[in-house]
């Protein structure tokens, strides 16, 4: 079980390893992810490396999601 903070809400994971984990639970994939960016402790992550990058209590985790509009 671990605690992350993700886009400023604390949350406590039982079944999450890496990046992609956590995204899953959001319904965000690989395959489903135009527009989207994420960033684990301040550090863009590739959307190539979100399955392989490991996810540890503390770590933080921004998803932001571009929208059309002006």
């Amino acid at each position: 079980m671990i605690q992350i903070t993700v886009n400023g809400t604390k949350e406590v994971h039982e079944h999450v390893v890496s990046l992609g984990d956590v995204l899953k639970t959001r319904d965000i994939t690989v395959e489903t992810s135009q527009g989207v960016a994420v960033a684990l402790n301040d550090r863009i992550v590739r959307r190539t490396e979100w399955t392989s990058t490991p996810i540890e209590t503390g770590a933080t985790v921004e998803i932001v999601t571009a929208r059309q509009g002006g």
